[in-house]
């Protein structure tokens, strides 16, 4: 009989008091079966974390964010900057006319240009002058082998060559026909006038190197021409430059630069410092 119908057979329906046997009973009922646990609620989402992660999780995944966002950027940047770099695509125009005609039986060996002219040299020796508009304005052979330079002056008045004939030439373009060639019996590299070269007829200044090693300055007047050796003595003479009072060579070792006004030069590249040799 449990508690229940005990209670029901009590008369006076107050609930009868469980004997001693009973609430041993009980108590080693309980001990057997353990008390179940309840469960805590579910966490509820909240406005301040509605994906219900843990708050480390979202400042993990923010930073995550904030960093790919910045390297999207910084990519962004360094394609911007190489497409800055890129050089420019180099425009040019193909010589027509009679520059194909000229190339049919020869080659050009020496090339230079002025503000209305342009001149070239060949391996046949014939020099060609024209204009921007690539019309033919002069053809003449002062030589019988390869042209290595050609210079125009200035004024565009002289144009001067040397070749490995072992001539140079130089040739009036305008105002006369004043043609000069001078055989230095050894090939011919290189060759300048003075600037000015057209306004001094009575002593007109130009330099030559070539193989034999010697920069020379000639002087033509009218009582013949004058030579000085420059430099010499440290291999061939490949170019030769004449602005203003500076000249300007290069051979096998160094670049030259040399003021006329003081007769002095110092070698690029080198420490010894000479005087023109007379």
């Amino acid at each position: 009989m449990d508690y229940s119908e005990r209670e029901q057979e009590n008369g006076n329906g107050q609930p009868e008091k469980p004997t001693e046997d009973e609430d041993a009973a009980a108590k080693d009922q309980a001990i057997i079966e353990p008390a179940s646990v309840s469960e805590p609620p579910p966490m509820e989402n909240t406005e301040e974390n509605p994906s219900g992660n843990h708050p480390g999780q979202q400042l993990e995944h923010s930073s995550e964010r904030v960093s790919l966002a910045v390297s999207t950027q910084d990519d962004d940047e360094e394609e911007e900057e190489e497409e800055e770099e890129e050089e420019p695509l180099f425009k040019y125009q193909r010589l027509e006319g009679h520059i194909d005609k000229l190339f049919q039986n020869d080659n050009a060996s020496a090339f230079t240009t002025s503000e209305k002219l342009i001149a070239l040299g060949t391996h046949n020796g014939v020099v060609y002058i024209f204009n921007h508009r690539i019309e033919l304005i002069k053809r003449f052979r002062p030589h019988s082998a390869t042209i290595h330079d050609i210079k125009i002056e200035v004024a565009e008045q002289f144009i001067a060559t040397a070749s490995m004939d072992g001539k140079i030439s130089i040739v009036q373009l305008a105002g006369g026909n004043d043609v000069f060639i001078l055989d230095l019996k050894r090939p011919m590299m290189a060759i300048a006038m003075e600037p000015l070269y057209h306004k001094h007829p009575s002593k007109r200044l130009f330099i030559s190197g070539g193989l034999a090693g010697n920069l020379t300055l000639h002087e033509k007047g009218w009582l013949g021409n004058k030579e000085t050796i420059l430099h010499s003595d440290e291999g061939s003479i490949w170019s030769a430059e004449w602005k203003n009072n500076l000249v300007v060579w290069a051979n096998d070792t160094f670049f030259f630069p040399m003021d006329l006004q003081f007769t002095r030069l110092r070698a690029y590249g080198s420490s010894t410092s000479t005087h023109i040799k007379k």
